[in-house]
């Protein structure tokens, strides 16, 4: 009908690119995958250090920059092994997330804990089932890098299609 489409539908769109391209430069990935959210939230390091958690279809990453000490941690998804709800320093609701050689706790989620957490297991159900679809590698092919780690056992059987 050559109308044009309003703000509304097309911001979701830009903000998801403007987002994919800041995760690409801030922690200088290739391809992030599908940004999902961001999420103002802190570090547990010798101090809490205040940041933004960018959530994506592949990587969880983490950006500070307090006083000009930076941190970053990119954590690809396929390398997560658990994650957990905790808390930190006693009263601070927390997410714990450990690879096969790092720990790294997150917390000051300012009330979104629940939300990012929510996230984390639904990407991990995704990838779960994404894994159970793929055909098994031909006899002699390499195996994928890193399996997917299995889903918790308290996940729903997926529907039937």
């Amino acid at each position: 009908d050559g109308s044009r489409p309003s703000a509304a539908t097309v911001r979701p769109s830009l903000c998801t690119s403007m987002a994919t391209r800041a995760m690409q430069q801030h922690f200088a990935l290739a391809t992030p995958g599908v940004f999902i959210e961001d999420f103002s939230c802190a570090i547990k390091r010798r101090i809490m250090l205040h940041g933004r958690m960018y959530i994506s279809s592949e990587y969880v990453c983490f950006r500070s920059d307090i006083f000009g000490v930076k941190t970053v941690v990119v954590l690809p998804l396929r390398e997560v092994v658990s994650f957990r709800k905790s808390v930190a320093d006693i009263i601070n609701p927390s997410i714990e997330i450990c690879t096969a050689t790092d720990r790294h706790v997150f917390a000051s989620f300012f009330a979104s804990r629940d939300h990012v957490f929510e996230i984390l297991s639904e990407l991990r159900r995704i990838q779960h089932y994404a894994h159970a679809l793929l055909p098994p590698s031909p006899p002699g092919s390499p195996s994928p890098p890193s399996p997917v780690p299995p889903a918790p056992a308290a996940l729903p059987a997926p529907a039937a299609l």
